[in-house]
């Protein structure tokens, strides 16, 4: 399976070792943890230095990006141009601060950069669908007909009856809504993959990238992925998985609440987005594409593959 290949190979994988020791190390000296140097004795006392330094740092960092209601500013490249060009640059600081949270997406992307050496952040356009039960009663024919009009109205069931010899009906139906929007979200470094011998931060250019996430069985039927493929899915010891080790090493619980209560709707699942170059057409020639697939590193479902024109993600 070329996916499975191209996952297991990559960095970031749990078969490469030396990454996950060298983020666990980074994060424990953060936290002032013994390094397991300690002599007999001596003092024990660790210093924060790392902690100091970049809790420190971070405040300027972020205020950089944020200052000034404003996170890039576009020129006008001609005279009269700078209407638009103000206008541009508001647009682009509503989608990433108001719309999705921009100052959490900044702030981790920042940290993973000065703590775990690098920070990702993924951008996308997201649509979803939404379906409403509605319920209609004492309805003349006329606005029966009204109702559904609506392409985006279906009928689930419908009563009849006749008072002084009209007809009334009483009906639900089910309303779809679509809703889109530019996504912007901070990948946590343990969950993006790229391929080895990749040698550079800008991602536009790597052969392969990926996100490895934890999701649930009801998120993905909500995403509109059939109820039976996603039944297939084997069910992630998330308690288990490497990924977990922020919080393993403060103290903290990484148990899924699905484990305790059984909720099958929130069983969880782990799903890679592989974005890769493959011929999928088989002209010889290469395309760029979005490899849905569910497993993690050993995936077993292919759950979608779509054409796409870039790589979402940017790194620091």
């Amino acid at each position: 399976n070329y996916v499975a290949q191209e996952l297991q190979d990559s960095v970031g994988s749990s078969s490469q070792d030396s990454i996950e020791s060298n983020r666990e190390a980074a994060l424990a000296t953060y936290l002032g943890q013994p390094d397991g140097k300690e002599m007999k004795g001596r003092s024990t006392v660790i210093s924060t230095d790392v902690a100091d330094a970049i809790e420190w740092i971070m405040p300027e960092v972020v205020k950089a990006f944020t200052q000034n209601n404003e996170v890039v500013t576009f020129d006008a490249t001609a005279s009269g141009d700078e209407d638009q060009a103000e206008l541009e640059s508001q647009y682009v600081y509503d989608i990433l601060m108001k719309d999705n949270n921009g100052f959490i997406v900044i702030h981790q992307f920042i940290k993973d950069a000065l703590l775990q050496k690098n920070g990702f952040i993924k951008t996308f356009y997201e649509k979803k669908e939404h379906v409403r039960k509605e319920e209609y009663t004492g309805l003349t024919e006329y606005e029966l007909n009204v109702v559904l009009m609506d392409e985006n109205v279906e009928m689930t069931s419908i009563s009849e009856y006749i008072v002084d010899g009209i007809p009334y009906y009483d009906m639900q139906v089910a309303r779809k809504n679509s809703k889109g929007k530019v996504c912007v979200i901070s990948v946590a470094p343990e969950d993006f993959r790229v391929n080895r011998n990749h040698n550079s931060v800008d991602l536009s250019t790597a052969r392969f990238t990926a996100h490895v996430y934890v999701t649930t069985a009801g998120e993905l039927i909500d995403s509109g992925y059939d109820p039976e493929i996603v039944d297939s899915i084997k069910t992630l010891a998330v308690d288990s998985s490497d990924r977990m080790y922020r919080f393993y090493m403060q103290g903290e619980s990484a148990i899924n609440d699905a484990n305790i209560t059984g909720d099958a709707s929130q069983r969880p699942v782990e799903i890679a987005e592989c974005y890769m170059h493959v011929d999928i057409d088989d002209d010889g020639i290469a395309e760029f594409v979005k490899v849905t697939v569910a497993g993690g590193d050993e995936p077993d479902v292919i759950l979608d593959i779509e054409e796409i024109d870039e790589n979402p993600f940017i790194s620091s």
